[in-house]
């Protein structure tokens, strides 16, 4: 262990040339005995690479393991036999991997990553929570940033149905933002908060994108919501593509800035996603996934749903136990805006509902 974190640490070697050099030498303590000649024969080693590892000293390393023992931080490293395949399959792995909570066996489950804008709307707020909800329900994992925004929407929705995992591109005991630190604490509780970084260390803005890459290796698949131009969520699509992951994209209005990444990438080949089950049947082949029940109004008699109606229909149905305008559906029901109007027209023409006012409407 603290041969893993000497070289991350002190020596600061990249992961990818650190696990290559595991990998062929077999532990990280020969590559720590090792010359600097035998070491680039394996790798192609810069000068700063070996400046670096002439540094022999286990100080800081030991100093890392004490603080996490006293923090109640897990260690794990690329070498370790439960080392996620799914991460050590990648190009560049973390070397080593700092965790509170129980991080699950998660390449055995289904996880899916839940990301998008920072200042998102109201509606993809309640689209966010409503969807981590569904798919945990379902039986699969949510895993997220824990950044502003989308992220902790998705975190949150997670937690309602059950747990989920939060990667940090901060340090372990350091959540960002400050006010997700409730968050932080409610998802170690039942879930896992990881990230590369040990206790203490100063992060900079580079280490939110190497986060991203950990986020889409331990995925299946990601869905984007809200995506501008810019957003950082593109790049953990990109990684998921570079991985074969599959990805998922909530679609928005076209002439809003807000959304052009989301629509680059349904350009581009990624699956048009309005629920849940967009996403699970791509993937029922593979996992059993459980029944995703719609969601009730709260305080409300069972009503009896038409059959033949999708889940959102479903909830759409349930929730008009009186008349209500469409803003208040969206609401309740944790669906977009856009996507209620379009539900509405479509059940109006089945004969389920009808307009008694301006965007107000009830059972037929």
């Amino acid at each position: 262990m603290k041969y893993h974190i000497w070289l991350r640490e002190t020596a600061k070697l990249p992961c990818d040339k650190a696990c290559r050099l595991i990998t062929e030498l077999g532990s990280a303590e020969a590559v720590y005995n090792a010359q600097i000649s035998t070491l680039s024969k394996i790798v192609r080693l810069t000068q700063r690479d070996k400046d670096g590892l002439v540094l022999r000293r286990l100080d800081e390393a030991e100093k890392i393991i004490n603080t996490c023992n006293n923090k109640g931080v897990k260690i794990l490293t690329f070498s370790d036999k439960n080392y996620p395949d799914r991460l050590r399959e990648t190009y560049s792995p973390p070397l080593v991997l700092y965790i509170r909570g129980n991080l699950p066996d998660v390449d055995r489950l289904p996880l899916f990553a839940i990301v998008g804008s920072r200042r998102p709307t109201l509606d993809s707020k309640a689209f966010a929570e409503g969807m981590a909800e569904s798919l945990t329900q379902a039986g699969a994992m949510v895993v997220s940033g824990l950044a502003e925004g989308i992220d902790t929407c998705a975190a949150e929705g997670a937690l309602k149905a059950g747990s989920t995992i939060a990667v940090l591109g901060t340090a372990i005991d350091n959540p960002y933002p400050k006010y997700n630190s409730g968050l932080y604490r409610e998802i170690i509780q039942t879930g896992a908060v990881i990230s590369e970084y040990p206790p203490g260390v100063r992060t900079y803005p580079s280490c939110f994108i190497e986060r991203n890459r950990i986020i889409a290796a331990l995925s299946i698949g990601v869905l984007v919501i809200q995506a501008g131009k810019k957003s950082g969520s593109l790049a953990t699509a990109r990684f998921c593509e570079e991985y074969g992951r599959y990805v998922f994209v909530s679609p928005g209005l076209p002439t809003k800035e807000e959304w052009q990444g989301s629509n680059e990438l349904l350009r581009s080949g990624a699956f048009y996603t309005v629920s849940a089950q967009d996403i699970l049947s791509q993937y029922e082949s593979i996992y059993n996934f459980n029944k995703i029940e719609p969601s009730a109004p709260a305080d409300t008699q069972t009503v009896c749903v038409p059959a033949g109606l999708s889940p959102e229909e479903a909830r759409i149905y349930s929730a008009l136990e009186e008349e209500k305008r469409a803003d208040e559906l969206s609401a309740i029901c944790k669906i977009p805006a856009e996507r209620v109007s379009s539900l509405l027209t479509m059940m109006e023409l089945m004969g389920l509902v009808e307009q008694s006012g301006a965007q107000i409407f009830r059972r037929k």
